[in-house]
C-alpha cells in the first residue's frame, strides 16, 4: 500500500482535540445564576432522553437523538431499548440509524441527522479543515468504493499505531462504520448537505436538549472538538442560554428548556443503561452518585471472579434514580443492588433487556 502522507495541519487538529478533552471541574457560578439541585439535573435529563417513558415502538431515530455510544458490545443496542419499545437484537440496524465515529468512538446516530454529527464538529480553522478533507479524499481513494476492514488503512500511515488517524476524520462525513463487536467495517460515502456552521450549532443545542445543564468545556469533550471551537459555539448561541448553577459550578441551559428543569421530577420505570450510555455524562459527579464501597471495593469470592466484578459498569435506573450495578457476558447477568430493591419490578425490566438482546437471560443477584 502507497504511504500517506498526513498533513501538520491535521496532527494541529488532532492535539487541539485532545486538549479539549480535559474537561476540568469547570468554572464557579456567579451569584446571578439560578441554583439547580443535582437531582433535578438527573430528572430532567432522563425525561429529555426518554428514559422517564418509553417511546412506542419504532421510534428509533427519536430515541437515539442526541447520539448512543456503541463502544461496548451492543451497548448502542440496550441503550436503544430502554428508551424505545420493541427494540429487537437487530434494532440497532434498523435504515433509520447509522453507524460513525463521533469522537472517534463507535456511535449509533439518526441517519437523517448524520451531518450534525459530523460536521457538526468540524474545525472551524480551514487550514485543518482543508487537511482533513485531503486525508478523506486519500481514504476514499484507497477503499475504491468498497467497504473494507481498517486493518487494511492503517499501513498507509505505519508511524501511527491503530486507526486513530482514520477514526479522525470522520467529521468529514465521508466515512460510515459498521462494528459488529468484532470488526470495524468502513465505506466511504458522500458528506450530507449543508452548512457547516449551521451543524456545529445544532450540534451543541442536541448536547444541551439531553445533557444539559452543561458548560463549553463539557462540550468540547462531549463532541471531540477543540476548547476555542466550542467556546465559539458557546458564544454564538447567546441568548439561546440561560445560566444556571450546579454544585457551585457554572453550567448554562437552553432557554427553552428551563421551565421542563425547574418542573423536573422523578420519572417511573425501571431501565437498564449500559456502560456510556448519555445519561451517566458528562457530570457523573454529583448527578450520577458513585457505587457505595461495599459494591465498588468488593473482593473475589468463591463464584465471583475479578472479571464479573470488574463487569458491573452499567446502572440500573429505577424511577430515574440509581439503585445497582450490572453486567452481562453473553446470557448471564449479573446484579449488584446498592440498597434494598424491589427485585419483581426489576424483573420485568430484565425480560425487556433479553427480548432485546435476543436472549434467555439467567440472572445472578451479589447479595452483600
Amino acid at each position: 500500500m502507497t504511504r500517506l502522507r498526513i498533513p501538520d495541519a491535521f496532527w494541529e487538529h488532532a492535539r487541539a482535540v485532545q486538549q479539549g478533552r480535559t474537561a476540568g471541574r469547570g468554572r464557579d457560578a456567579g451569584p446571578a445564576a439560578a441554583l439547580v439541585e443535582p437531582a433535578s439535573v438527573g430528572w430532567f435529563r432522563a425525561r429529555a432522553m426518554h428514559l422517564a417513558e418509553r417511546l412506542p415502538d419504532g421510534a428509533l431515530a427519536t430515541g437515539a437523538a442526541g447520539g448512543l455510544q456503541d463502544t461496548a458490545p451492543r451497548a448502542a443496542l440496550v441503550s436503544l431499548g430502554a428508551r424505545v419499545g420493541g427494540v429487537g437484537p437487530d434494532g440497532w440496524e434498523h435504515p433509520d440509524l447509522v453507524q460513525i465515529w463521533f469522537r472517534q468512538a463507535d456511535y449509533v446516530v439518526p441517519r437523517a441527522d448524520v451531518g450534525v454529527f459530523t460536521r457538526g464538529a468540524m474545525p472551524r480553522d480551514p487550514g485543518r479543515a482543508a487537511a482533513l478533507e485531503q486525508v478523506a479524499d486519500a481514504i476514499a481513494g484507497m477503499l475504491a468504493g468498497e467497504p473494507r476492514t481498517t486493518r487494511t488503512l492503517t499501513p498507509a500511515v505505519p508511524e501511527v499505531r491503530g486507526d486513530h488517524w482514520v477514526r479522525l476524520t470522520a467529521v468529514t462525513g465521508r466515512l460510515h462504520i459498521r462494528w459488529d463487536a468484532r470488526t470495524v467495517v468502513v465505506w466511504a460515502v458522500d458528506a450530507a448537505p449543508g452548512d457547516d456552521e449551521a451543524a456545529r450549532i445544532e450540534l451543541a443545542r442536541r448536547f444541551l436538549r439531553w445533557l444539559g445543564p452543561a458548560d463549553d468545556r463539557q462540550f468540547a469533550r462531549w463532541a471531540g472538538v477543540s476548547r476555542d471551537d466550542a467556546a465559539e459555539t458557546w458564544r454564538r448561541l447567546g441568548d439561546e442560554l440561560v445560566p444556571v448553577s450546579v454544585a457551585g459550578r457554572a453550567r448554562s441551559l437552553l432557554a427553552a428548556d428551563e421551565p421542563g428543569l425547574r418542573g423536573a421530577a422523578p420519572g417511573e420505570g425501571v431501565r437498564f443503561l449500559p456502560m456510556f450510555d448519555p445519561w451517566l455524562y458528562p457530570d457523573p459527579a454529583p448527578v450520577v452518585p458513585a457505587p457505595p464501597p461495599r459494591v465498588a471495593e468488593r473482593e473475589p469470592g468463591p463464584g465471583i471472579s475479578r472479571r464479573v466484578l470488574n463487569s458491573l459498569a452499567g446502572r440500573v435506573l429505577v424511577d430515574a434514580a440509581v439503585v445497582a450495578s450490572w453486567g452481562r457476558a453473553g446470557a448471564r447477568l449479573t446484579i449488584a443492588p446498592w440498597a434494598g430493591v424491589d427485585r419483581a419490578r426489576i424483573g420485568e425490566e430484565i425480560d425487556v433487556l433479553g427480548a432485546t438482546l435476543g436472549h434467555a437471560l439467567t440472572v445472578r443477584w451479589l447479595d452483600p
